[in-house]
């Protein structure tokens, strides 16, 4: 089950410029939730990869 906080706000722009900067910002802050997520996946990964070797040679 997630525990993400999902939060819904209704942003009113008049300014293209604007607008184009806002709709960059969310993509560049997704991606970088996404980019981090992966790292620390790939982080998790090694670290359980390293437990598994040291119990495999901790139980000979």
């Amino acid at each position: 089950m997630s525990k993400a906080i999902t939060e819904v706000h209704e942003i009113k722009v008049y300014n293209e410029s604007t607008r184009l900067f806002l709709v960059k910002s969310f993509y560049c802050y997704e991606l970088y939730i996404s980019n981090m997520q992966e790292y620390m996946a790939i982080d998790l990964l090694k670290w359980l990869k390293t437990e598994y070797i040291w119990m495999m040679f901790l139980t000979r």
